[in-house]
């Protein structure tokens, strides 16, 4: 049994799909489905039961479920202690983080690159902060605080969010830059499986039942609609700012302000990679935020 494919397993556990397991593990859908074939077969036993709504633990994946976290949590244990016995200045570190602040870091990849060199980056879109107590990632970054285990924290600021519309867009919709926007102006929303999201939440209050243009299932997408002037929508400041397709039609909106914590286990803490990446990530907010209060004053 190969813990590559071990680790699939629990992908598919956590996520109930081999989608959500590809994503988690940056790799793609048939190579999931190719691994997990793979464990069942050396097994000689069905791990899940395959359905339309996803991936459901037979009884006998449930019967080795806490032996796979277990593996999980010693082959954690083995990485971290042969990290801290060896003098190398360069390692990888592993990010857990939500797709806003996923979208803000890739942005800054190059840099951080640069200015880190022999430290090599990998992000992941997760919002469960329990993935980061099975040593799935070195460093996340949360909305909110872990509920258990041995982590340091730091709260690193916030993400805005405002409405945006294309120029054009604006210009031919007056109504856009007032209150009345939300009866007269077309909206591009997040999907219905995204309804529980904050700002999907504050749109659906506003609009009142009133149908939206289109519903997409990630920021960028839900930019570039924008941004093609199908509509308005509410995206994060630092990625609606910096697009010059597109113009801000209100103030950030007090309501969504999200705040954001770092998390880091503490016996990862002080190995001197995972601490620059975690410390680059504290800058990066600083100096966003920074920028921000800067419009907000102007």
């Amino acid at each position: 049994m190969e813990w590559s494919d071990v680790r699939v397993f629990l992908a598919v556990a956590r996520g109930g799909s081999l989608r959500s397991a590809a994503r988690a593990l940056a790799v793609s859908q048939p190579t999931v489905g190719r691994r997990l074939q793979a464990l069942e077969a050396s097994l000689g036993l069905p791990l899940f039961e395959r359905g339309r709504d996803g991936h459901r633990l037979t009884s006998a994946g449930a019967e080795l479920l806490p032996a796979a976290e277990a593996m999980a949590t010693a082959a954690g244990d083995l990485n971290r202690k042969r990290h801290g016995l060896t003098d190398d200045a360069t390692g990888s570190v592993r990010l857990s983080v939500s797709e806003w602040v996923s979208l803000f870091l890739a942005d800054r990849l190059a840099a951080l690159r640069r200015d880190l060199p022999g430290i090599d980056v990998e992000i992941t879109i997760s919002e469960r902060t329990s993935s980061l107590a099975r040593y799935d990632a070195d460093i996340a970054v949360r909305h909110g605080l872990p509920v258990t285990g041995d982590f340091i924290t730091a709260k690193i600021g916030y993400m805005a969010s405002a409405v945006y519309g294309a120029g054009d867009y604006v210009a031919r919709h007056p109504a856009a830059t007032g209150e009345a926007r939300f009866e007269s102006c077309d909206w591009i929303a997040f999907s219905e499986a995204q309804a529980h999201y904050d700002t999907e939440r504050w749109l659906a209050d506003r609009l009142g039942g009133r149908p939206v243009a289109a519903r997409l299932s990630r920021t960028d997408l839900i930019r570039d609609a924008v941004a093609a002037g199908a509509g308005l929508g509410i995206l994060p400041c630092y990625f609606g700012d910096a697009d010059h397709r597109m113009v801000r039609v209100g103030a950030p909106i007090d309501e969504l302000l999200a705040d954001y914590w770092l998390i880091v286990h503490r016996d990862l803490a002080r190995l001197p990679w995972v601490r620059q990446v975690a410390d680059r990530i504290k800058r990066e907010f600083r100096v966003r935020e920074a920028r921000l209060m800067g419009r907000r004053a102007g």
